[in-house]
């Protein structure tokens, strides 16, 4: 019996039927970068693997459970990992450079495929793409804020900003996550018969990672343990407080979550994530925020640091759930009838194609009957059918069919066919 081959568990295809919305998303993310003035970046897929258990954390998911990685066939047998996030990589590209020397500041977005071996689900996969936007060199919070208003802006270009709510947390200097950490290392241990391996491991490493548990029984604990907060000082406080007061101002709305830590151990300060209020768990279609000590860990002299990432995935399912693509472009079925029509096909399409480069335009191949060109048409659901038979040719008109729709058929010059975008 033959075995197929097929796709690698969470590694999807993109199919012909989907992918015009990820483009039409990824179009407006472009021109959304634009007007805020950032530049796109592509780095590689492959990175060393040092370069993220220097930087993301030793205990996270992403090290222990999530990365793909391998060793190299070179000489040095170097392990190489298959990008996991953005961030890191970014922050590399950036020193290996030069882009940020000499005090340069950098405003930069990227877009393309990560990979991490976690459990499949609706939205989430193991190969999974991310947009993101990576600062450097920024000290001003400002910048957050700017972050802050691109997601929304983003969310209500495509209409689906009402189903999502805004948490922030500050989560306090890099000094005063020291000795947080120990704080809640004093804490947690009182209750260390009721973690697993996995929360003993991080209690060990940096039980602040412990705060972003999505175990029932480790949340109950959460909710009683001490408050990062507590432990601010005066500055970082006031600074928080000023955050919260351009974001009203701006009338954003936002909840203080002060278990929110994110999933990586380079953030600092102030964080955020964009959540999905009707799902339960894994609710998370956005986080970000500052990361001062990020490039340090690389053996380089420091440079602040600010960005955050969306899943695209998660992001097209909201969409799709909310609105039809085909509001937005036309797509039309060209029918030739007749051997000069049939002869002409191919130099009448290009002719449609050159004064109307926004529409999508699809006919048949070879000799085919009028009945089997519309049947082709109706299977590709398309908008209109554009019919010109031996006659149209002569007074370069064609007969505009309506489907799906009670619309009587008109005769238009191919020369005013724009008006019907209007009709």
């Amino acid at each position: 019996m033959f075995n197929y081959i097929f796709s690698i568990k969470g590694m999807i295809d993109i199919l012909p039927n989907k992918i015009l919305t990820w483009q039409y998303i990824e179009d407006i993310i472009k021109k959304l970068m634009i007007s805020y003035g950032y530049c796109e970046v592509r780095f590689p897929i492959l990175e060393k693997t040092i370069l993220y258990t220097k930087s993301v954390g030793i205990c996270s998911d992403i090290i222990q459970k999530e990365m793909y990685f391998f060793e190299d066939q070179d000489k040095n047998k170097t392990f190489l990992s298959l990008r996991p996030e953005g961030t890191v990589s970014c922050a590399r590209m950036v020193i290996e450079n030069g882009l940020v020397y000499n005090n340069r500041q950098q405003k930069i977005w990227y877009i393309g495929p990560m990979f991490r071996r976690e459990n499949t689900q609706k939205g989430r996969y193991r190969q999974f793409n991310q947009f993101g936007i990576e600062c450097f060199g920024i000290i001003d919070f400002d910048v957050i804020i700017e972050h802050i208003l691109i997601v929304k802006n983003l969310f209500n270009l495509l209409f689906i900003n009402n189903n999502i709510i805004l948490q922030i947390n500050c989560i306090g200097s890099i000094k005063t996550r020291m000795i947080y950490k120990d704080v809640l290392f004093i804490y947690f241990i009182n209750y260390v018969l009721f973690f697993d391996e996995d929360d003993k491991n991080k209690l060990l490493v940096n039980p602040i990672r412990l705060l972003d548990s999505k175990k029932l029984n480790i949340k109950k604990i959460i909710d009683k343990s001490p408050k990062i907060i507590n432990f601010m000082d005066k500055v970082t406080k006031n600074k928080f407080f000023l955050f919260m007061k351009k974001l009203n101002n701006l009338n954003i709305k936002f909840f203080i979550n002060e278990n929110l830590v994110r999933g990586l151990d380079y953030y600092n300060d102030i964080v955020y994530e964009w959540t999905l209020k009707e799902y339960k768990s894994q609710n998370s279609l956005c986080g970000g925020g500052r990361y001062d000590n990020l490039v340090n860990q690389f053996g380089f002299k420091n440079i602040s640091g600010v960005g955050f990432g969306i899943g695209l995935e998660r992001l097209i399912l909201l969409y799709n759930e909310n609105f039809v693509l085909n509001k937005f472009f036309v797509s039309v079925f060209l029918i030739c009838i007749g051997d000069k029509a049939h002869f002409l096909k191919i130099k009448i399409a290009e002719l449609i194609r050159i004064l109307y480069p926004n529409i999508f335009l699809f006919t048949t191949y070879g000799i085919s009957n009028y009945t089997n060109q519309l049947k082709k048409a109706y299977n590709l659901n398309t908008s209109l059918v554009f019919i010109i038979g031996n006659e149209e040719l002569k007074s370069y008109n064609v007969i505009i069919k309506f489907l799906n729709s009670n619309k009587l058929n008109k005769i238009i010059s191919i020369d005013n066919i724009s008006i019907l975008w209007s009709v």
